[in-house]
């Protein structure tokens, strides 16, 4: 069964809550497509989804987005370098995946970022 994944836009009532369709290959895995048309999200919202694999590097076009919550999945590999670019950024939760590495820099020079959860 495939779970809709849930996005929050700005404060446009009509908009507040908007379905993405669910864009993964290989049962659970991010296709690189998968966030396209999406720049003017402000919320990404993907627990507990039992995603897997990396994180795409395409999430760091979604400019406009304030928080970003993917716990409770199986992603792997490292903390991208294109998170920190997100200027407008002040929540990232990443907890309860399987992420390596270090955190890149960038992250630590975000001026918005008030909470990131990595456990």
């Amino acid at each position: 069964m495939t779970r809709d994944i849930i996005a929050r836009g700005g404060l446009c009532k009509p908009c507040a809550h908007r379905k993405l369709e669910p864009r993964f290959e290989n049962g659970r895995e991010f296709k690189k497509k998968g966030f396209d048309g999406y720049g003017g999200l402000k919320v990404l919202c993907l627990l507990p989804n039992s995603l897997n694999g990396e994180i795409p590097k395409e999430i760091g076009r979604l400019v406009n987005l304030q928080q970003i919550d993917i716990t409770y999945n199986n992603l792997s590999g490292s903390i991208l370098e294109e998170i920190g670019g997100l200027e407008s950024l002040s929540i990232l939760d990443l907890s309860w995946n399987s992420l390596q590495g270090m955190v890149p820099y960038s992250i630590g020079n975000m001026q918005f970022l008030e909470k990131i959860v990595l456990s």
